[in-house]
């Protein structure tokens, strides 16, 4: 099994798109946000010089479900995801929409395509000739998420990030510790697939699990109890992550996410 990695651009979060080569076609696991990013993953599908066979969306932020519409180009083709992925994909739907059109007003996609075969925790799927195992693994960086497992490869979506700046706007950094405890052992001994940065083994998740105990420490003591970080906490924020991660990509998601957490520890 071949398994191609396509990065969006910067404005498309620098999302991983992977185009998986099974025995009945390509499946495309986490079409990418913007237009422009799905058009260069049509492109490297049509290298491949095999059939679109299907997409799985690990979990419903756009940067990993809106690119199907324009990959698919009108073709019919099986969309997979976890009934949970597909019921947020679609309460968020509007409202991402209305956020992210005025800012890239030709390249969000006008229509978003949604699941069209539902999966549950523990599902085995056959896809295009490969079986995944799906795991629903709840809320965590997203407020849902599922591995798919197939042999010794996991897709994961944001469960980990590699080596990249992780989003943490939705304020669930303690149910995402929680969330990676769950996955864990799920994962041993597998090759992870993640969302952003370069895919890697199951070090990823104790990265990921060392930054976000630091980003809580550092964002607890610089907001002091204070549900929110004025400027210059935000700037020595970003000091002391970078210094966890140096050169991490995303970093605009640092002082982003602050009041985030600082409210969610607050609380």
């Amino acid at each position: 099994m071949d398994i191609t990695r396509v990065v969006s651009g910067a404005n498309g979060l620098l999302s991983n798109t992977y185009l998986v080569q099974a025995p009945a076609g390509v499946i495309v696991i986490d079409p990418p946000m913007l237009r422009s990013d799905a058009r260069a993953v049509r492109a490297r599908l049509e290298e491949l010089d095999q059939p679109l066979a299907a997409f799985v969306y690990t979990h419903p932020h756009p940067d990993h479900v809106n690119g199907a519409t324009e990959i698919r180009g009108g073709t019919e083709v099986p969309v997979y995801a976890t009934a949970a992925t597909d019921q947020v994909s679609r309460e968020i739907d509007a409202p991402k929409r209305a956020f992210w059109t005025p800012i890239f007003p030709d390249d969000y996609p006008a229509v978003t395509t949604f699941a069209t075969h539902l999966t549950a925790d523990g599902d085995v799927v056959d896809i295009a000739g490969l079986r995944f195992t799906v795991h629903d693994i709840g809320a965590g960086e997203c407020a849902t998420g599922a591995l798919w497992v197939t042999g010794d490869d996991a897709f994961i979506g944001d469960l980990a990030y590699s080596r990249a700046h992780p989003w943490l706007f939705e304020g669930r950094s303690a149910r995402w510790l929680e969330q990676m405890a769950l996955a864990e052992p799920l994962l041993a001994g597998r090759r992870l697939y993640v969302g952003h940065g370069e895919p890697g083994g199951p070090e990823l998740l104790e990265e990921q699990r060392r930054y976000l105990l630091a980003y809580r420490r550092a964002v607890g003591e610089l907001a002091g109890g204070r549900d929110a970080l004025d400027e210059a906490a935000k700037r020595r924020l970003a000091e002391r992550m970078d210094a966890v991660w140096p050169g991490a990509e995303l970093a605009d998601l640092v002082p982003m996410s602050a009041d985030a957490v600082a409210a969610e520890l607050a609380a």
